[in-house]
């Protein structure tokens, strides 16, 4: 009987596949499609999807019990040399344990191309198809069509054979290249309810809903002509601003009785509170007892207790990289093992702040590279990442010990992301995420000398989320070869570097270096013109475009100081310095100070001040951005002119 189940099953994959084909009108590759030179409605992208292909469809046998088969096929024209490594596809495929997994079959690949006005193919090898293990759990199957060339077209198709049903693969309508047709199909059995979400709806050339008692559901949507998103600096993910179709299953048929998931955030709350990975994780820390009395019995507040807390864990745990929010181990295999996931660790922090009497609660988010979270739909899979939280008085103070080089009530970058939603059975509810304010301070003091020459010290001063990214940077790199790569100007000497408080991280983190520079200014005549920040002061406007369609989104607000206190080569008079400028953005956004100041007969001190007070400007703010920016750089290169007396 089992072996009869085998083959029915290996039967009805084959059955589906070909259905799957079918169920899309695909046309031929065309001499009109390969003579084409660009695409009509974007003459600048270096290829477009001429049409993309997925399907979805869910099913049961007696072994597996339910699985689903996910299907792709994907046709690509390449327009310029620099699309080529989109004939290179990777599919990423999770596995634990044999009824958990995802396996990737059926792999198919076609290159056509003109040739005298003909139409030649040639198929992809299976020589050319690689699996390799990347993680404990993580697989990638990788294969690169053949014969390449501007003008042809790749065409390519796979199954995925999925365990994983629960949340399903978002299927994307939009790409960084044009897509002119993209289609999607799902099928989901009459025991199986799923929400599906479209985000950044637009207009659909396809649009089919039918449920039936007996059928179950069958979904079909398609959309054409979209432009290519174009990747643009600070921003989350481009994920957030793509038309694509999200699916969660909320409820299922589970021996005759209607099981349901996540239909309400009261829902979410509590398969998270019940779930053994996460909720009940924080009911098993009684191991963490003994230091959480010692340290009960070495601070006497709630904020040094706290701190001292996060001090342990911190320094005690390291993360191994993976952003989740729940745990894979139990806490005490965990501790002993003295790693584990983000989870892990801030769910040991939580458990040993609760185990010395005070209040904390975990906090599930969605990290930057993993999108927005919409509170109007409830879905547990926005989420992948856990951090924390403690009651200090009446203050939340955010919690995160995956990073050794944060202080107490900073997060890392990756959960910058405004909310997050405490898990608790009593205190369930969205908390806002708050950012701290990056500052930096950079102070160049230097003497010049009439050769041209000038030598003198930089120094720097960080705090906040910055200070922990450059003390990273000093920790890979060494102290002297850090502060040479933090000098702008190529031409540049460095000399000796020294560096306080790197290993305290509740402290600004401060480097000092030494410079030479040889030809640092021009002399003409009886004048010496000098741009006194020696390149050092910010001179290059990453936003290029006129116009942006999605928020610049820097995590945090930033405050940026440059100091410079120059001492002039002796018989020289400062004959020329610039103006005091004040710019302004919109709703005190931002600001922007210069000032120029002559001490004496012979020390000039700049000082400019650019501080960006929200961590988000909308796509409406980022033209008053942009012109800032402009302003900001124009007036950093306005010279200082000396004349001789």
């Amino acid at each position: 009987m089992k072996r009869f189940s085998v083959w029915a099953t290996v039967l009805f994959c084959m059955v589906s596949s070909v259905a799957s084909a079918q169920r899309f009108k695909i046309s031929k590759v065309s001499v009109a499609d390969l003579a084409a030179q660009a695409y009509p409605l974007d003459s600048s992208a270096e290829a477009v999807v001429l049409g993309d292909y997925g399907s979805v469809e869910i099913t049961d046998n007696d072994i597996k019990g339910y699985y689903a088969i996910h299907r792709r096929i994907c046709r690509i024209k390449i327009l310029k040399k620099s699309a080529y490594d989109r004939a290179t596809i990777a599919v990423r495929q999770y596995r634990r344990g044999a009824n958990h997994e995802e396996v990737i079959r059926s792999i198919k690949g076609t290159t056509y191309w003109l040739d005298k006005g003909e139409i030649k193919t040639e198929d992809l090898s299976r020589l050319a198809i690689f699996t390799t293990k990347t993680d404990k759990n993580f697989y990638e199957t990788k294969f690169t069509l053949p014969h390449v060339q501007e003008g042809c077209i790749i065409e390519y198709e796979y199954d995925l054979h999925s365990d994983f049903i629960f949340q399903l693969p978002d299927w994307q309508f939009q790409s960084d290249i044009p897509i002119k047709y993209s289609e999607y199909y799902a099928s989901f059995p009459p025991k199986l309810g799923y929400r599906a979400v479209f985000q950044n709806p637009v207009e659909l050339v396809i649009k089919d809903y039918n449920e039936t008692v007996n059928a179950g559901t069958i979904m079909r949507y398609a959309v054409k002509d979209l432009p290519a998103l174009r990747a643009e600096p600070y921003i989350t993910t481009m994920s957030d601003y793509m038309t694509r179709l999200r699916f969660e299953l909320v409820e299922a048929v589970v021996d005759g009785r209607v099981k349901r998931f996540t239909q309400s955030w009261p829902d979410v709350d509590k398969s998270l509170i019940d779930d053994d990975q996460v909720g009940s994780y924080l009911r098993k820390t009684s191991f963490l007892k003994e230091a959480a009395k010692t340290i009960n019995s070495k601070y006497k507040d709630t904020l040094s207790r706290v701190t001292e807390a996060h001090r342990f864990i911190r320094t005690s745990m390291n993360w191994n990289g993976m952003a989740t929010y729940w745990s894979n181990s139990s806490p005490k295999t965990i501790f002993e093992q003295k790693t584990g996931n983000s989870a892990e660790i801030n769910m040991l922090l939580v458990g040993l702040i609760r185990e010395m009497g005070l209040e904390a609660y975990p906090v599930i988010l969605s990290t930057r590279s993993n999108g927005a979270v919409f509170m109007e739909i409830p879905m547990v899979s926005y989420f992948n990442d856990m951090v924390g939280v403690a009651m200090i008085g009446n203050k939340e103070v955010l919690l995160d010990a995956t990073d050794s080089y944060l202080p107490m009530g900073l997060l890392p970058e990756r959960c910058l992301t405004r909310i997050g939603r405490i898990v608790d059975a009593r205190k369930a509810n969205w908390i806002y995420l708050k950012p701290t304010i990056n500052r930096q301070v950079k102070t160049l003091e230097y003497e010049m000398e009439e050769s041209g020459a000038i030598k003198g010290t930089l120094s720097w001063n960080w705090t906040g989320e910055l200070a922990a990214s450059h003390r990273k940077g000093i920790q890979k790199s060494g102290i002297q070869k850090y502060g040479k790569e933090l000098i702008k100007q190529p031409a540049a000497e460095a000399g000796e570097s020294k560096v306080e408080f790197a290993d305290v991280v509740e402290k600004p983190l401060i480097l000092t270096t030494k410079v030479y520079y040889e030809d640092a200014f021009n002399k003409i005549g009886d004048r010496i013109y000098l741009s006194p920040a020696l390149g050092e002061a910010l001179s290059v406007n990453q936003f290029k475009y006129e116009k942006r369609l999605y928020p610049v989104d820097f995590g945090n607000p930033s405050e940026e100081v440059f100091m410079a206190n120059i001492k002039i080569p002796k018989g020289y008079v400062v004959e020329n310095s610039p103006a005091t400028q004040v710019l302004l953005l919109p709703d005190d956004g931002g600001r922007f100070t210069y000032q120029a100041q002559v001490q004496g007969d012979d020390v000039i001190n700049i000082v400019t001040r650019l501080q960006l007070k929200k961590p988000v400007y909308s796509s409406e703010e980022y033209p008053y951005l942009k012109k800032l920016m402009d302003m900001v750089i124009a007036k950093n290169s306005e010279q200082i002119i000396l004349k001789k007396k």
